[in-house]
């Protein structure tokens, strides 16, 4: 086997490690409800958390968005709540192509190198765009929330 072609696949194998562990943590971020932590003006300074689907009570418990918060939700609650969903199932199916190409020499499919590497590429952008929650009127900006900052 020649140099060129053992470092191509332990960089495929470190890719495909790293993109499982992305998966896993995207899978984790959608379901946590401390993706940021929004924080009270002072004098109290309080802070409780915010997620994509959940959000913290005031007893500290993780509950999903009521009506009353899908109901007021705004293009950047929305857009990030989609590409909170769309970036792990995007790198699925690029997790999906290179394992069925690195068992089929001549690529799988006729998909070649490409598809994976623009699968990967929108699931990236997918996963910037979860934090538009930052952005939020309804969680960050409003008379009770001073800012907004990671969890």
């Amino acid at each position: 086997m020649e140099c060129g072609n053992i470092c191509a696949l332990t960089l495929r194998l470190i890719l495909l490690v790293l993109l499982v562990y992305g998966m896993v943590l995207s899978g984790m971020v959608v379901n946590s409800c401390q993706f940021i932590s929004a924080i009270q003006p002072p004098p109290s300074e309080a802070a409780h958390g915010v997620g994509l689907t959940t959000f913290e009570d005031q007893a500290g418990n993780c509950v999903s968005h009521n009506s009353f918060v899908i109901d007021n939700y705004n293009g950047m609650e929305i857009a990030a709540k989609v590409c909170g969903f769309v970036a792990p199932l995007l790198g699925s199916v690029s997790v999906l192509l290179i394992i069925m190409e690195c068992f089929k020499p001549g690529g799988c499919l006729g998909t070649g190198k490409c598809l994976p590497v623009i699968f990967l590429m929108a699931a990236s952008v997918c996963q910037g765009l979860t934090f538009l929650l930052f952005r939020s009127d309804l969680f960050c900006s409003n008379k009770d929330i001073e800012f907004c900052k990671m969890g």
